[in-house]
This record gives C-alpha cells, structure tokens and sequence, in this order.
C-alpha cells in the first residue's frame, strides 16, 4: 500500500575507492603498499575502514567510524564529498581523528560544522609521516605529510558515508502474519520521543512502543490480542511522547505530522495465509531432560514467555488462552511425542485428547475450530471447540495437562491453565 514518507534512514555505504560495495557491506581487507611503509607489505596487518548505518539526532558535528585496522598510527580524516560514486570530488576537511596501530572501534571524528541531512562524506585512513600528533595533510603538496594509507591496488582506503537527520516519518505496508499477534512497521523515524501505536477498529490501542529519538527499519510490535481470521484492518499511529513517560495518553501526546503536515496514522492489512490454518498467537519451544521432564524454554513473541510458569522447571505449568491459536516445537518427537489431555490425578485416569504423531478419531483433532495441524516436530491448535469441554456439563473432558505419550515416561507431565 502507499506509504506516506520515503525511509530517511542515514546510510553508511562501505566502500574501496577502487570499487564501491552494497549498502552495509565490510570491504575486503587490504594490505598496505604505499612506499613510505618501510618494511614488507605482506608482514603488515590488513587494513579497512568499516562504517554502519547511524542516524544523527543530537550531534550533528560528529561522525562515528564503526571500526579500523590500521598497520601503523595514522589518522581517519573525513572530508566533504559532492558525489557518493566519486571518491575524488572528496573536497573541504571537515575534521580528523587519530588512531593507533592495531584495531579500534567506534572511532567518533568531530566535525569544524553541523551537518546537513543527505549529506554525503568520505572517511579516509591516512598515515601519521611524520609520526608528529599533528594531522598536517596538504593533497597539493610534492610529499605531503601524512598521506593517505594505500590498499594492494594503490587506492586509498575509504569507506562513503550518507548523513541523515530524522523528521517524523511512518512507512507501512500490507502484510501476511507469521504470528497473528506481531505486526511489522517498515520504518518509523522522529526527531523526539515518540510512541508507535497500533488501534483496531474500535480505536483501541492493541500495541504501543516507545521510540527513542532516531530511524529504526522493520519495527516488530507485539499485539495484546491475535488477529482473527482472515485478518484485520489496523491503524499505525505516531505519537509525540509529550510527557515523556513511555506511556500512551491520547489527551496529552499528540499525534505527529509529515513534511507536509499530513497526520502520520496509516491503514493497513494484517491477514493470515491460510485461514484453515492461521498464523499461531505464541509458538513455544520445548525440548527434554532424558525421560523425567519436558522444558518449556521460551516463546515467541519473546514478550508471552510469562505463560510459562519458570523456563528452567521440570514440566511447568504454561497459562493458555481461550480462542488463541498455539505451536509448540516439541525438538524431542522422536523420543517423547506430545499429549493433549484432560489430567486427572494419576496418569491411568488422565483422558486423552489429541497425540503429536499419532491420529485419534474421534477427537479434537477433527475439530475444524481445534484446527490440528501435525507437522514433524510442529505441532498447532487452536483452544476452542473440543479442547473446551462444555461449560454446562463438568464431565465434558477439557485441555488441561499434557504428558509424554510414551507409557513408561510418566514423569513427563504437566498443566495447562485456560485463561480468558
């Protein structure tokens, strides 16, 4: 679907000068040759500039050089440079930093001024000749003080650099579930404290996010509640975090503008792609202690692992919702497939109700409301129709427990609490 603001992320495009490489890609590392090396290249480290994508909210007057390898002490200088795909239009200094042989990380450059957004520049490794303290480099000079280092080619090691600075901005676009209660914002940028809000279409908020100041991409967002099936129309709003507590208010936070004023609240599509089999709510991982216990070890959405009573317990008990459709990845099915039961005291008395691995007719994995899906270790349902029981008739067997199908496990069991 349309979206209303282009991505304003700051790229840092990593490149040899000899030849650029895609956006966020390391440059092959490069011996050094220039003829005031003094010893023999091939005894020398690799070099590189490597740069990451950064977006500039607060100093405008710095650039931050991700890492550098350098065979001697030397300087990263970062020019100004009036085309991205030509190196040498590099121009004006606009500040230089210096650096010690070996490795160094996150090497912040201050700039002599402010930035622009879109603005492009080049780091560059220079040699510290003579080794002084003082970066003295004049490019028309006949042996200029602290020269550029050299890769194998001859080529000076650079890496182009993109300068953003982030306005309001929301980008979203339809999508196909992979859990029905996460949906995916393309990109979100602010300039202040935002939140990032999802409403349904009974204008309730069902996600909010706060958002430091800065451009994220593919922003995930956990929804209270899963998208039913089909799917749902929703709305991504931006809001200024007026108050600056984390915290939605719609009668103190104000909803932010683009470029162009327009209110940044944008419709999308949330949809399943199969509707007899919907996108699970929560996928639990599960693995096994020898034949005593099943581990419940984390959930996805990372935010529902809470269901789980305690990811280091033997057989804990994991809290379920009505209506929510489940997978659990059972890593162990070859030893220890998977029960569904009504539990009762002791294991003889326990009511089966659906088996990983094994078909049971009839039972809730017939039901299309269950709607069982059975798939190697995968196993998915949804907590509805037979798995319920009857809410009228106690005797009705319902879900609450699960065991090790396999007879002599019988440690490997636990509890299932159903909650609305």
């Amino acid at each position: 679907m349309p979206c209303r603001l282009p991505s304003i992320a700051l790229s840092l495009l990593v490149a040899l000068t000899a030849c650029g490489s895609p956006e966020g890609d390391s440059p092959a590392p490069q011996h050094d040759t220039d003829v005031d090396a003094g010893t023999d290249a091939d005894l020398e480290p690799e070099e590189l500039l490597r740069a990451e994508r950064q977006v500039l909210t607060e100093a405008r007057d710095e650039v931050r050089i991700a890492e550098v390898l350098a065979a001697r002490p030397g300087w990263v200088a970062i020019y100004a440079l009036a085309s991205p795909d030509d190196p040498g239009s590099a121009g004006e200094l606009l500040g230089s930093e210096a650096v010690d042989a070996g490795g160094s990380q996150d090497v912040m450059v201050s700039l002599s001024r402010e930035l622009e957004d879109g603005e492009w520049l080049l780091a560059r490794l220079h040699r510290d000749a003579p080794e002084d303290g003082v970066f003295d480099y004049d490019a028309d000079a006949e042996a200029p003080d602290d020269p550029p280092a050299l890769d194998a080619e001859g080529q000076p090691i650079t890496a182009v650099v993109e300068a953003r600075i982030p306005t309001a901005g929301l980008t979203v676009v339809d999508q196909t579930l992979e859990f029905s209660t996460r949906v995916t914002i393309a990109s979100v940028s602010s300039e202040r404290p935002a939140l990032l809000a999802i409403f349904d279409a009974d204008e309730v908020a069902i996600a909010v996010a706060p958002l430091t100041p800065g451009l994220v991409d593919d922003r995930a967002l956990t929804l209270n509640r899963p998208i039913p099936t089909p799917g749902e129309t929703l709305q991504a709003r931006l809001f200024e975090d007026v108050d600056e507590d984390g915290a939605l208010d719609v009668s103190v936070d104000t909803l932010q503008t683009d470029a162009g004023g327009a209110p940044l609240d944008l419709t999308f599509e949330a949809t399943h792609a199969d509707p007899a089999d919907p996108a699970p709510a929560v996928r639990f991982e599960m693995t096994t202690l020898g034949p005593n216990a099943y581990l419940f070890e984390s959930a996805e959405p990372a935010e529902f692992t809470d269901a789980i009573s305690d990811t280091q317990a033997w057989n804990p008990t994991v809290t379920l919702k009505r209506g929510w459709r489940y997978a659990i990845n059972n890593q162990s099915i070859n030893v220890h497939p998977f029960d569904l039961l009504d539990l009762a005291a002791q294991r003889r008395d326990d009511v089966l109700l659906a088996s990983q691995g094994r078909g049971l007719d009839p039972a809730p994995e017939s039901d299309p409301q269950v709607a069982w899906v059975d798939e190697g270790p995968i196993m998915r349902f949804t907590l509805a129709g037979a798995l319920l029981g009857d809410p009228d008739d106690d005797g009705v067997p319902s879900l609450s427990g699960y065991r090790c199908a396999v007879t002599n496990h019988a440690q490997m069991r636990g509890a299932f609490v159903i909650d609305d």
